[in-house]
Formats: structure tokens, sequence, C-alpha cells
């Protein structure tokens, strides 16, 4: 065999390896792709769409922010050079940082670290009631504020107690709303601020607390709370509940959810600065 046959055969060779190579590499590009794109879509199951903005910045947008609406946290992807990549980066960074916090602030007594996250089963109620007035409101200094612009607070009070509004439900709630269902009555994505009690409602279910004695109160949160005045206060992380007793009954409570997890006296008397003249406006609305 001369050398002009023995070159071809060898140029041919280092092609077809090239090409082979080339393969290679496109497939295992479409493969990571792939794998990219079903972890980003496992993390936004994992926190709910409805839960996440996502925003893109950069010269060629390929930065990511993604905001965390209920907790108001904000991570940063900007690592990579794809969307996809940095979007799974800052999602993954949100997950470890939500499930670190959470692991370390675990308290002995989860009934009431429960009935903090979730005190009222919001939609359910407002279903139940099937309407009331509402109108836009400031949200207060010490509310949580996640950081969405297209937002707005709103207040739901005059909940009816029966069908022909004999009776008004002792109940006022403010809520968080942002997005395109921000004046939707039927918002399944609006997040609980603040509601006061200064009432029974059996439509309240756990949340039904006025008239109980301390001592019921003990049994079932616990005694782990600050005593301000007449007032006790349960907290957890940046949520809020105030109690006011009365003969060593409750006569009224508000469950807030803050802006911060510095809750001292001065916050406390802000609140129940505001919860008198919720009781003021209530009173005149009685039929």
């Amino acid at each position: 065999m001369n050398i002009r046959v023995l070159t071809i055969l060898f140029l041919v060779f280092i092609s077809c390896k090239n090409v082979t190579e080339k393969e290679n590499k496109q497939q295992k590009v479409v493969v990571d792709l792939t794998e990219l794109e079903k972890k980003y879509s496992d993390l936004k199951t994992y926190f709910g769409e409805e839960n996440i903005q996502i925003d893109y910045y950069g010269d060629s947008f390929n930065n990511i922010r993604i905001t965390h609406i209920p907790t108001g946290k904000i991570k940063l992807g900007e690592k990579h050079n794809t969307q996809i990549e940095n979007a799974v980066q800052a999602l993954e960074k949100l997950k470890l940082e939500l499930v670190s916090k959470s692991k370390l602030e675990i308290k002995s007594d989860s009934v009431i670290v429960e009935f903090l996250e979730n005190p009222i089963n919001l939609q359910e109620f407002k279903t139940t009631k099937g309407q009331s007035l509402s109108s836009v409101t400031n949200g207060l200094e010490y509310h949580f504020r996640p950081k969405i612009k297209d937002s707005i607070y709103y207040h739901y009070t005059t909940f009816p107690n029966d069908s022909l509004w004999t009776e008004i439900s002792p109940i006022d709630i403010v809520v968080f709303k942002y997005g395109k269902n921000k004046h939707s009555w039927n918002d399944k994505t609006e997040i609980l601020i603040e509601f006061t009690v200064s009432g029974n409602d059996n439509d309240l279910k756990k949340a039904n607390l006025v008239g109980l004695t301390k001592n019921e109160l003990e049994s079932q949160f616990g005694t782990e709370y600050k005593v301000f005045d007449n007032r006790i206060v349960y907290s957890n992380k940046n949520k809020a509940l105030i109690i006011e007793l009365k003969n060593s009954r409750v006569e009224w409570f508000k469950y807030i959810k803050l802006s911060t997890e510095n809750i001292d006296s001065t916050l406390i008397e802000k609140a129940i600065k505001n919860v008198v003249q919720q009781r003021t406006e209530l009173k005149n609305k009685q039929f």
C-alpha cells in the first residue's frame, strides 16, 4: 500500500472521528438540557408557580432574579450563560435557605407553629360567607410586604353571619393581592396579612378563639408566649398572634404577618391601636 493511499485512509479516519465526537457533544448537550428542564420544572412545582416571581436582567437577559412571594426572599442566578441554568441555580439556593431555616426554627410546641403558619383557610371562609364589603387599603408600616410592584392590599369586612344579614361576623381581614387577579374576589394567590376577631363565629373553625379561658389557650397552644399588660403574644418568625384577655378569657385577638421578626412592645402597641379603631368601625356597621 503506497503512501498516497495511507494518507487518504488516515484523513478519512480523522474526519470520521471528528464527526463522531461532534455528534457525541451534541447528544450530551441535548441530554443536559433535558435534565435541566426537568429540574427546573420540579423546582417550580416544589414552590408552586403562584408563589414565585421570575425576573430577567443583564445585557442578554440571562441573569435571573427569583422572588419567593410568601416570604419575600430573593435569590439571584448569575453564574451561567443561559437563563435555565441560572433559574435552576437561583431556585436551588432558595430551596436550600428555606429548608435550612425551617429546621433551625422548629419549636417544640408544633400546634401554635402550625396555627401561625395557617390560622384560617381563607378561600374556604370566603366561599362559606359568600360576600363581604371590600376595598383597597394601605398596608401599615409593620405589615409584611412582598417586593412585587403590581400589587395592593385589600380589606375584607362586614361578612354576613347569616343569609339575611341580621348579624355581622366579627372579623376583619387584610390581604396582599398581586397580578391579574388582584381585584378579583376569587383570588387563590392572595396572601393573608392580618385578621382581627372580636366575637364567636363557627365558620372560623380552629381560629374561633374568642371566649376561651387562658387555661384552655395554654392547653391548646402551650405557654411559650410574651406578656404585655393584659395581652399575651404567641409568635414564630414574622408571624404573631396577639390576644387580649378580660377576666382570664379571650375578648379579642389579632393575627399578623409582619415585616420584621423583632416583635417588641412598640410594635404590639401599634397593632393594638389599629384593633381599637377596627372594633369601633365594626360596631358602627351593626344593624
